[in-house]
């Protein structure tokens, strides 16, 4: 029998995001209902290394979190349509099934995303509109029905009325950006959407003050090919390098990366393990759907293993892979998103010159800070990525990532 695994793991890795979850549906839930057929030991040996139900269902969340984050249109995105007005459209030769849409609503609706539950049911319906004498036809209508109760008995309560008289009845009401200062977990969260939309949450007086240029320090070398720099933000200083690393050189980092790839206990993302020493490298993969959860990359006092090394003063983020659309780098309460291009690099001051974390207030278990950045969701193929932490006791040291 001819081996299915290579051609699959090939098919594992398409360029869109509907395209990689019906192909980890029809590896978790139609292949293996060959086991019950077959009892080839080869054939069942294969389908072990196959994509389990775990992995289906961590692929739908990823679109449901696309489809929050970037405000797509649920029945242009079942039919492979990706676009919202701030992007241009994708289009992808797979649609999402009905019941793919139904499963979506409902997960929106255990999340607490009642508007967007509707949406899925109510497109879904549509979806479904030619046949409406199927069971899928009157089951979505008992669906939605549900869902349309459980929204309008939310609407009926004080706070969430009080709420709407502030918006003036709007339900889509969007807040005035806030920048340089303290953001509550949801003013961060709407902020971060927006940006990852594409939305300029800045001023024009604020942007007139930034500039790109060529650095070199006089050094006839680096005056051949001097660093190609993009200011992003003044204070604090967030800056872009472009062309910052080769392809070969992120190719090498991809293919030693790959096959040590773990989940980060801490951010919830796989990881490489450290290339050497003491965390000086990071290798991420976002995968589908794929986000960072907003965190600060300085220690302070909640990270007293630092201690030896000094806290991260800085830290540089290089892309190893560009991306079709979204997998932006945000940065909520400064309104700026780094768009992710092969090869650039990010860097960054985590702690200021008191050697204090630049941050503005705490708020619950983690740093609500200037620096704080999050991840957007990659729309279209993977987006991995290399950072490089700076500690204060070793700033001169280890700092030619080209090696």
């Amino acid at each position: 029998m001819k081996s299915i695994t290579p051609d699959v793991r090939k098919e594992i890795h398409p360029n869109n995001p509907i395209s990689a979850t019906m192909v980890l549906k029809r590896c978790a839930l139609d292949w293996i209902k060959i086991t019950l057929i077959f009892e080839n030991e080869r054939l069942l040996e294969e389908l072990s290394q196959f994509p389990k139900e775990k992995e289906m269902y961590g692929a739908m969340n990823g679109i449901f979190l696309l489809q929050e984050a970037y405000d797509l249109d649920p029945l242009d995105f079942s039919n492979g349509i990706i676009q919202n007005k701030y992007m241009t459209p994708i289009t992808v030769d797979i649609q999402l099934k009905i019941d793919d849409m139904e499963y979506l609503g409902k997960l929106s609706y255990n999340r607490g995303y009642y508007d967007r539950a509707v949406d899925w049911i109510m497109a879904a319906l549509m979806k479904n509109n030619k046949n409406k004498d199927s069971s899928n036809y009157i089951r979505l209508n008992k669906t939605l029905s549900t869902l349309m109760r459980a929204h309008d008995e939310l609407a009926k309560k004080k706070k969430y009325k009080r709420a709407l008289k502030k918006n003036n009845g709007n339900r889509r009401y969007k807040m005035v950006p806030i920048l340089g200062r303290r953001l509550n977990p949801r003013e961060k969260w709407e902020q971060f959407n927006r940006l990852c939309r594409g939305e300029n949450l800045r001023s024009p007086s604020d942007e007139v003050q930034l500039k790109s240029f060529y650095l070199h320090h006089n050094d006839p070398y680096l005056k051949l090919g001097p660093f190609k720099v993009e200011v992003n933000n003044i204070e604090p200083s967030l800056i872009v390098i472009k062309d910052f690393i080769f392809d070969r050189e992120g190719e090498s980092y991809r293919n030693y990366a790959e096959d040590k790839l773990s989940r980060s206990f801490s951010l919830s993302n796989d990881v490489a393990e450290t290339l050497y020493g003491n965390e000086p490298y990071q290798v991420a993969n976002y995968g589908l759907g794929g986000v960072y959860n907003s965190h600060m990359d300085s220690g302070g006092t909640i990270m007293p293993e630092f201690n030896e090394l000094g806290d991260r003063v800085a830290t540089v983020m290089a892309y190893l892979s560009d991306v079709g659309a979204g997998g932006g780098t945000t940065f909520p309460s400064l309104g700026v998103k780094v768009t992710p291009e092969k090869g650039a690099a990010v860097f960054w001051y985590n702690i200021d010159k008191n050697g204090m974390q630049d941050y503005n207030i705490g708020l619950d278990n983690y740093r609500i800070g200037k620096n704080t950045h999050v991840q957007c969701h990659t729309e279209n193929r993977l987006k991995d990525s290399k950072s490089h932490p700076i500690f204060q006791n070793n700033i001169f040291e280890e700092m030619n990532t080209s090696n």
